[in-house]
Formats: C-alpha cells, sequence, structure tokens
C-alpha cells in the first residue's frame, strides 16, 4: 500500500482533460464546471446562504425594507398575506445576483416594465448579503439603477475589509442556473409533489 493520498476525482477529470488534447476554447469551458479551477473562484467553494434581502423602490416596496433570513442548510419558506412583498423580495433577489429575472419571461411587455414603484421616486436599489458556508465575512451585492430602463444598472460587490471584486467571485453562473434563489407557490408546490 502507498502512503501518498488518492487523487480527488477533480483532480483526475482535470488531468484527464488536460491529456485529451482539446481546442482551448473547449477545455476552458469544461474546467469551469470544477470549483476551484477558475481564477479568483477560491471564494466560491461550499454551499451559499442569503442572510437577507434589502429592496428600495422595487415592485411592491417603496422605502428601503429588509428581509432577514437564517442562513443554513434547509428550505426557507416566507409565508404572508397577498400584497405583502414576498414576491418582490424574492424577484429583488433574484435580479440582484442574476440582472434577470425568471418569472417575467413570459409575461408581457407591460408587466414586465413595472419593475420600479411607482410610490417612491427614489433610485430603485436591490441587495441581497450572502455568506459561504462556514464564512464569517458576508459579501453584499448591490444592483442600483441609474436610469430609466431595467438594463440601466450598476453592480456592487463588498465585502468587509476587502477591496470590491466581481458577481463571478461570489457566485457563479452555473450555480444560479442549477439553483435559482427561489422558487414561487407553484414551483415548490410541483417539487414537494413530483411529477404527477
Amino acid at each position: 500500500m502507498s502512503d501518498q493520498p488518492h487523487p480527488s476525482l477533480r483532480d483526475l477529470v482535470l488531468q484527464r482533460l488536460a491529456a485529451a488534447g482539446l481546442e482551448p476554447e473547449t477545455a476552458d469551458l469544461l474546467r469551469d464546471l470544477f470549483p476551484g479551477t477558475q481564477a479568483g473562484s477560491a471564494s466560491r467553494t461550499g454551499p451559499l446562504f442569503l442572510r437577507s434581502i434589502t429592496a428600495a423602490g422595487w415592485r411592491g416596496i417603496g422605502p428601503e425594507t429588509t428581509l432577514g433570513l437564517t442562513p443554513a442548510p434547509g428550505l426557507t419558506v416566507v409565508a404572508g398575506r397577498n400584497g405583502s412583498g414576498k414576491s418582490s423580495f424574492a424577484e429583488a433577489a433574484e435580479m440582484a445576483l442574476t440582472g434577470d429575472n425568471f418569472r417575467w419571461q413570459d409575461r408581457t411587455q407591460i408587466w414586465r416594465q413595472g419593475w420600479r414603484n411607482l410610490h417612491d421616486p427614489a433610485a430603485p436599489r436591490v441587495e441581497v448579503e450572502c455568506c459561504r458556508d462556514g464564512a464569517d465575512t458576508p459579501v453584499t451585492v448591490r444592483r442600483s439603477w441609474h436610469g430609466d430602463g431595467l438594463g440601466d444598472a450598476r453592480v456592487a460587490v463588498h465585502r468587509p475589509g476587502l477591496p470590491g471584486g466581481e458577481l463571478g467571485e461570489v457566485v457563479g453562473a452555473e450555480e444560479l442556473a442549477l439553483y435559482r434563489p427561489f422558487l414561487s407557490y407553484s414551483e415548490l408546490g410541483a417539487v414537494i409533489n413530483g411529477p404527477m
């Protein structure tokens, strides 16, 4: 028996990938599927948990309001009466992290244009505070608007005691594609009940 540690599955796959003779663009794309292989992705290891969602001038939320969450494994259910802001907070979290909203994709253009709160003239802003499992320092991702269009937004990443970073250093596109930050009532029902 050898005293040498066995290479991880990740290391084995990356070794074979390097020896496969693929085009550089293809090899880079495949390498990006493995955490820790992309420059600046060392902070993207372990599950990402939301600690809070803050919104101002966004959908059904006028003045700045924060929804605090418990950052832990499992499912977090936000319940409340109709019109209390549940969907607005969920959409704010998804918009802060992705710049888009899955729920809006099949809606009419008029419905999609209603992203600003009509009763608050302040510039809209959404942000999420999140942390990786086991990390003591939270990261805040803020998306704020400087124009009239939904695309007129700036994204800022704040890490206490560290310089600002890029959104991709906090959460990767592949994570968001696999694990959207929220599920609607009907989507949650489908997950719990399974296919009919």
